[in-house]
């Protein structure tokens, strides 16, 4: 009869004992790794997330999706962030004594929107006037009257433009930000 040989019999304890050894070690230096080597992976760390960041805030500042309006003759754009959404216009109340860029008040689920000429007040606006485009913010309700939704597009924009060609027409860029800013700067004058 041959002689059997268990597999625990040959394995090499020693080099088994090293190799555990030899991870304990590399597991002790990453448990506790010293000062440098922390700094090392933060800073490569910091650096891959900066790269990131600036790649993707460069294509935000490049690329931007705007919707195409057209108003008064005049063809605008706005950008989609800035916008809630868009409904028809109906049911606009006049509101005495208010500036020529107000067209009225509108309820649009149970909250009253000023419905302003994005013009500001130049141009024939109100009677042609089909959509409303609602803005986005936190504290004011305000509609745009508009008369003709052309469409969406996006666009790659350097720097900040005010008027650009899109499709192969002059289009200008209204500034929501901008436009709210002149809106809580007149709130304040009246008060």
């Amino acid at each position: 009869m041959s002689e059997v040989t268990s597999p625990i019999s040959s394995i090499d304890w020693q080099v088994v004992r090293a190799r555990l050894a030899e991870s304990e070690g590399k597991l002790a230096e990453v448990m506790s790794p010293d000062e440098a080597r922390v700094r090392t992976i933060l800073e490569e760390r910091a650096a891959r997330l900066r790269q990131e960041v600036g790649g993707a805030a460069r294509n935000r500042e490049e690329e931007r999706k705007l919707l195409l309006v057209r108003v008064g003759g005049e063809r605008l754009a706005l950008e989609l962030g800035a916008l809630r959404g868009v409904e028809v216009l109906k049911k606009v109340s006049p509101v005495p004594g208010a500036s020529r860029e107000v067209l009225g008040v509108m309820n649009l689920n149970g909250e009253l929107h000023a419905v302003l000429n994005p013009l500001g007040g130049k141009g024939e606006v109100g009677e042609l006037s089909k959509w409303g485009v609602v803005l986005r913010h936190e504290r004011l309700r305000v509609v745009l009257a508009v008369e003709e939704l052309l469409r969406m597009v996006t666009v790659e924009m350097k720097g900040a433009e005010e008027v650009m060609m899109v499709e192969g027409e002059m289009t200008v860029l209204l500034d929501v930000a901008e436009l709210f800013n002149k809106l809580e700067e007149s709130m304040v004058d009246r008060a």
